[in-house]
């Protein structure tokens, strides 16, 4: 219906001031979109991230910082799963910084323990589970001083201390880094500099006396922290190794083992004595290795005795056995050490690296149960064994 004069007078003021309107609000949304963002405060860090033209949703994102609050280019961030299973590792992603110190991580938002990490002492962290911006910034680091002393409290000079060092909240999923340094004429070190947040595990070798682990050490930034660390005497043992022919063995391997995690090893001379300092007044057992030889071992029940170890050459070991079924297997023993081979649908067997010497040969099934057995002495009996099973 065509609306009269009346009406159309009547309904002109409203469609002018909507057409104004209009107008406005258009001209406030392009001044807005052509003025420059607002300056953030110069003492504010996240001032140094510069917003992204379109930022992807959801992406963890931050900057680090030096002490000096200066951007930290080309450093590795890890980002590690904060919700962790008892049945696998936590999961751990690693990226490194642009030359602006600025860091990405894809994905949506999620619980994460994010690290940076330059170097020992340049470390930080920061439990997150939002977008961001984070502010990982490097804070002083620490060292760790001490000593080390003998039960009666004179100075163990030129102690060798070895320092292992994790993320102290997250062992597991950081990567352990070690120093080692050597004490003073007075038995004093000095370790660092140590990142805060980072967990030292020392481990002490002093000349005479057994190995010290003492218990971890959490360092704190720009803090000293003390270690005074007693060793307590150790026992020695000493040795010759030789063939069988009663000629001395030169380079040859030997290690102590005595239920604990110490590694004490030496090598034999020219004259093939050897020395293992440092044993705890217990039982040990003597491992000897060396190339062409078959390993020998042998149980020191007081380790300040002399022992005599005696290597015997690495022969091969043949037989056949009379009656074969399927899934036998021939074992070659001879002191605290086997050498197995499967037997061939013929009944054949070859053992190879077999001590020339006393040995005992046996035939196990597929359960290691042993159907028979024979004394050998490889350096009299060479040559091919014939072996019949009951």
């Amino acid at each position: 219906m065509a609306l009269g004069r009346t009406e159309r007078l009547r309904i002109l003021p409203a469609l002018l001031l909507s057409a104004l309107l209009t107008v406005v609000v258009a001209r406030r949304e392009w001044s807005a979109a052509r003025a420059p963002a607002p300056a953030a405060p110069a003492n504010n860090p996240r001032a140094a991230i510069p917003a992204d033209p379109i930022p992807p949703p959801g992406d963890i994102r931050g900057i680090v910082l030096d002490s000096q609050d200066a951007p930290a280019g080309d450093v590795e961030v890890l980002a590690v799963e904060s919700l962790r299973s008892y049945d696998r590792p936590p999961t751990v992603t690693s990226i490194r910084t642009d030359a602006g110190g600025r860091f990405r991580f894809d994905g949506p938002p999620r619980p994460l323990r994010l690290v940076a990490r330059r170097s020992l002492g340049e470390l930080a962290s920061a439990s997150v589970s939002t977008p961001g911006p984070h502010v990982l910034r490097f804070v002083a680091p620490g060292w760790i001083e001490g000593s080390v002393r003998d039960t009666g409290g004179h100075a163990l000079a030129g102690a060798h201390i070895r320092a292992t060092t994790r993320l102290r909240d997250w062992p597991a999923a950081s990567r352990a880094d070690e120093l080692s340094v050597m004490g003073d004429e007075s038995g004093r070190f000095r370790i660092g500099p140590l990142a805060a947040g980072t967990l030292v595990q020392l481990e002490v070798r002093a000349a005479g006396c057994r190995p010290l682990r003492p218990p971890p050490i959490a360092t704190v930034s720009a803090a000293v922290m003390p270690a005074d660390l007693v060793c307590e005497p150790g026992m020695t043992v000493r040795g010759i190794i030789e063939t069988s022919d009663g000629l001395p063995v030169e380079g040859a391997l030997v290690e102590a083992h005595q239920g604990d995690s110490f590694a004490h090893q030496a090598r034999s001379g020219a004259d093939g004595t050897f020395r293992l300092d440092g044993l705890a007044p217990r039982n040990a057992r003597l491992v000897t290795r060396h190339d062409g030889y078959a390993q020998v071992s042998m149980d020191v029940a007081y380790p300040d005795d002399e022992v005599r170890l005696v290597l015997a050459p690495l022969v091969c070991l043949e037989g056949r056995v009379i009656g074969a079924r399927p899934d036998l297997l021939a074992v070659a023993a001879w002191q605290n050490v086997q050498v197995a081979a499967a037997v061939a649908s013929d009944g054949r067997f070859r053992l190879e690296g077999v001590a020339r010497g006393p040995v005992e040969l046996r035939i196990e099934d597929a359960r290691r149960c042993a159907l028979t057995a024979l004394s050998l002495d490889l350096e009299r009996q060479p040559g091919e064994v014939v072996v019949r099973l009951p």
